[in-house]
């Protein structure tokens, strides 16, 4: 078992190298789907106009399609679409419904699955009383990894840094209702201000390509 750990880096390592060699030879379709899921690690929220700290974990799930045009073999645009759920670890979860435009870019052109890329766009609709998605805007800027196994299958693996708003995110005050025989205090929720609710993440991401 030891031996055999040993030799799992050395093997991947080597896969990882000389796979390009093949691969980017066989990435020259213009067109690709792109089928990805993503972990939000969550680092922080702010409150705009707000001293506001978040506290428990956050974290968060995408799933996300796109849609993928080669310009030039180190140049590609493209377009995505997906569902978000972003999860607080005590003050309730939020789910956007992003839609944005892509640019990934290969700077090493004897290494062309490697790429570097950014994301803006913005999550549709607002959160209303017929629904629980919220609007605003994203954007994220990091680097992948596109490993074209045929024509059209591979895999694609990207890290990167994501900002997203939580538009109109309602604020309440806590009033003092009445105070129980025992001693409680009953507290009720009044609409203070709507503010926007930013994110910032670390995103890890894993998909398909077709």
């Amino acid at each position: 078992m030891k031996i055999t750990r040993t030799l799992i880096w050395p093997i991947l390592v080597a896969v990882a190298w000389f796979a390009p060699a093949f691969a980017s030879a066989q990435n020259d379709a213009k067109f690709h789907m792109e089928l990805d899921y993503a972990y939000h690690l969550g680092l922080t929220e702010k409150l705009s106009g707000y001293n506001y700290k978040s506290e428990g974990k956050l974290g968060g799930h995408a799933l996300t399609l796109n849609a993928l045009y080669n310009l030039k073999p180190n140049m590609t645009v493209g377009a995505g679409f997906g569902l978000s759920r972003f999860k607080r670890e005590y003050n309730g979860d939020s789910f956007t419904m992003p839609l944005y435009a892509t640019f990934r870019y290969r700077p090493l052109a004897s290494h062309l699955p490697f790429y570097a890329f950014t994301d803006v766009g913005c999550t549709l609709f607002n959160r209303d009383e017929n629904h629980n998605f919220t609007g605003g805007l994203m954007g994220t800027i990091g680097a992948g990894y596109q490993l074209m196994l045929k024509r059209h299958f591979g895999l694609n693996f990207k890290v990167g840094y994501n900002i997203q708003q939580f538009a109109n995110t309602p604020i309440y005050n806590n009033n003092i209702e009445k105070r129980n025989e025992d001693g409680t205090i009953v507290y009720t929720s009044t609409l203070y201000d709507k503010r926007s609710l930013w994110r910032h993440s670390i995103q890890l991401g894993v998909g398909l390509v077709f």
